[in-house]
């Protein structure tokens, strides 16, 4: 994402969740603006109006059932900033607002609205936009944002990481390998993963994680079914 998303945009019945992978966002929201960097996590409630402004920028989307429990200590928290970023002008834009999970053709309305009013309402809200990231602890999964089927953590590993197999009972698990390398043991065979690999976990399948540098994944848990949409690039040997 090089570019300013052409309209804000409001979910009826999800919190949109985001983590940057590279590049930098500027996220504009009724909650406040907040200037994204890699490695931050961030969620968007449930009827909030938002756009983002991108450079260079790279960033994982899930859009879970509201309302999620957010947990971390923030790095920093929304703010009323007008202008937004440099080179913005007020105008009256389009403003959408969807349903069913963001999903394609799930337009609820379009409309117009004054992009100034709707970053105003963060001047005098309570509740404010917050951005949160990974401690510095390596070895363990740092839990984000909990609902009822799904979980969403981040992973960081070294070479001195614990390496005993872990068995998800009641949850599959997805994963998404953000930088470095890492070897995947699984009863079902090893695999290498690289930055940008997904890797999908079957409920009750034994596996553990190891590697000779720094290593950070994307975890998510999730109680429902989640079918393969993607196409396999290589399967565990």
């Amino acid at each position: 994402m090089n570019f300013r998303q052409p309209f804000f945009h409001r979910n009826a019945d999800v919190d949109e969740i985001s983590f940057q992978i590279a590049g930098e966002r500027t996220l504009m929201t009724e909650m406040g603006v907040a200037e994204i960097r890699p490695g931050d996590f961030s969620r968007i409630p449930v009827a909030v109006a938002h756009d983002s402004f991108g450079r260079n920028s790279i960033h994982l989307l899930f859009y879970v059932q509201a309302s999620a429990e957010e947990f971390g200590t923030p790095r920093i928290h929304g703010e009323y900033r007008i202008p937004p970023f440099e080179g913005w002008e007020n105008k009256v834009g389009v403003e959408m607002f969807t349903h069913c999970l963001g999903s394609p053709e799930c337009d609820i309305a379009v409309s117009l609205a004054d992009e100034e009013m709707t970053l105003s309402k963060a001047k005098d809200g309570d509740e404010k936009l917050r951005i949160i990231t990974h401690s510095e602890e390596n070895g363990i999964t740092e839990w984000m944002y909990k609902t009822k089927k799904i979980w969403i953590g981040s992973t960081k590993l070294d070479e001195n990481s614990p390496q005993s197999f872990t068995r998800r009972l009641a949850a599959e698990e997805i994963q998404y390998q953000v930088e470095g390398e890492r070897e995947l043991t699984t009863q079902r065979g090893k695999m290498l993963l690289k930055a940008g690999d997904f890797v999908s976990i079957p409920l009750g399948c034994a596996h553990k994680s190891t590697t000779t540098g720094n290593s950070h994944h994307i975890t998510i848990l999730t109680t429902e079914e989640a079918p393969r949409i993607a196409d396999v690039t290589r399967s565990a040997t």
